[in-house]
């Protein structure tokens, strides 16, 4: 079982096996805890969304620990425009939350997903 850590602007992640553990370096990072956790409440039954959305597996209260599905890394030279426009939008829902950069995205059960949906938090 390997481990691999990576860094954000706002969280620490480490990968163990099949779940990645999100640690907050700060308030910010407590709040896109609890963003991602929101989102995938709100919309892991949706049937174009939830699908599209690494799922997470628990968070602590107050965001101070996210666990979420491990996903292997997106390629490179993948195209998220190329995709079908799975986050349709809703008046007063959740806005967009990722990024199109590789980094925020992830292969996970043959699918790409969005590892990072936490962009909205950060403002």
């Amino acid at each position: 079982m390997g481990v691999r850590f990576e860094q954000g602007s706002t969280r620490k992640v480490i990968i163990i096996g099949p779940l990645a553990f999100k640690l907050p370096k700060g308030a910010v990072g407590r709040r896109c805890n609890l963003h991602e956790q929101g989102v995938w409440e709100r919309n892991r039954a949706h049937e174009s969304r939830g699908p599209r959305l690494c799922p997470v597996r628990w968070c602590a209260p107050g965001g101070w620990l996210l666990i979420m599905a491990a996903a292997a890394p997106a390629p490179l030279d993948f195209d998220i425009w190329a995709l079908d426009d799975f986050w349709d939008y809703c008046p007063g829902d959740d806005e967009w939350p990722g990024e199109p950069k590789a980094a925020d995205w992830g292969v996970f059960q043959g699918r790409l997903v969005m590892v990072d949906y936490s962009t909205p938090a950060l403002t």
